[in-house]
Parts: C-alpha cells; structure tokens; sequence
C-alpha cells in the first residue's frame, strides 16, 4: 500500500513538473538577488536604459543556456554574459572608426607636449558639464579602448576580472586603459582651452 500524497504536491522531486518548478523558483531568486548589480553593470556600459535592460535579458537567456541557474556559479555565469551582450550592443550602437593614435597627444622630439596641456585644477564650478564632456569623450574611442576604459574606470572591476571579460591579459588590459585615458584627456583639452568647462 502507497501513502497517500499530501495535500498539493502532484509531483514526485524529480518529475519534469518538479524540475520546472524548482527551476522557476532558482531563477526567481537569482533574479531578485542579482538583477540591481547587472543592470548597473549593463547602464555603465551601455548609457541607455532600454540597451541595458535588453542586455540583462540576454545575459538570462546566454547563463541559463549553460546549465542551471541554482548552481553556484550562476552569479558569475550571469555577469561574462551581461558584460558581453552589453558590449556586442555598444559596439553596434558606437561603430566608431577613429584609430587611437588620432586622439593621443602629440609630442616634440625632445619628449615635451606639442601644445601645452591646460590647467585641469579649476573644474569646480562646471563640474557636472565636465562629467558630460568626459562621458561624451568616451563614447569617441575606438571599442578596444571604450571597453577597457568602461570596464575599469566606470564600473570599477578590478584588472583580473576586466581583463577576463575582454579575453585579453591583464597586461594588454592596462596599455589599453592608459592609450584610452590619455585619448580622453586629449578630447578634453580643447573645450577646457576655450573655457567651455
């Protein structure tokens, strides 16, 4: 004689109805758990909301494609695939096709800049046009270098863990940060010479 199943349970653990559910739920809570930090992660990326949403969507979708989002690795699988479908959506959103080496400072032979660099201490009192004017520098740099500038410098990842989601070593990481910050100062000079921040 079986015993009789209790009140609402119509499946036995391991029934796809039982499996669905649990899966559901795993997803629920990873959701509700992680879902703040990807999409701050994705805005930073992307500085678009509805981009950045649709990132995390796809992020879901890649990181549940590649096991069970219960597992303990969902959280990690969950931020390479929103850092990487943020960046595919950045590059098609920002084609740009200026080379770095345009946006560098230029220098004399005896190693002094070609122009002299402006005073950058007095940004006091246009400190949020000058947050404008540097976000808007970075959307000007080529991919490799928006990404790693993004990476490091915005969403504050650490080299390792950029350098991971780039696939490139931490080495090559930190000469694209610096040809990036170098280009971004560049961008920045002009209007900072006519006063404009």
């Amino acid at each position: 004689m079986t015993a009789a199943k209790a009140p609402g349970s119509s499946a036995e653990p391991d029934s796809p109805d039982a499996i669905r559910r649990a899966t559901a739920a795993a997803l629920e809570r990873l959701a509700r758990e992680q879902l703040p930090r990807l999409l701050g992660l994705a805005r930073r990326l992307l500085f678009a909301e509805e981009e950045a949403r649709a990132a995390v969507r796809e992020a879901f979708a890649e990181a549940s494609r590649q096991g069970p989002l219960d597992r303990p690795d969902a959280p990690e699988r969950l931020e390479s695939a929103t850092v990487r479908a943020a960046l595919l959506r950045a590059r098609r959103l920002n084609p740009v096709e200026t080379k770095i080496e345009a946006l560098l400072p230029r220098f004399i032979e005896d190693g002094h800049h070609e122009r002299h660099p402006p005073d950058w201490s007095d940004l006091g009192a246009n400190r949020g046009e000058a947050l404008r004017a540097a976000r808007d520098a970075v959307r000007w740099l080529p991919p490799d270098e928006r990404e790693a500038l993004v990476l490091r410098d915005v969403t504050g990842l650490d080299d390792d863990t950029a350098a991971r989601h780039l696939g490139v070593d931490p080495e090559e990481l930190k000469r694209r940060l610096q040809r990036a910050r170098r280009a971004v100062r560049g961008l920045l000079e002009a209007p900072l010479r006519r006063g404009d921040l």
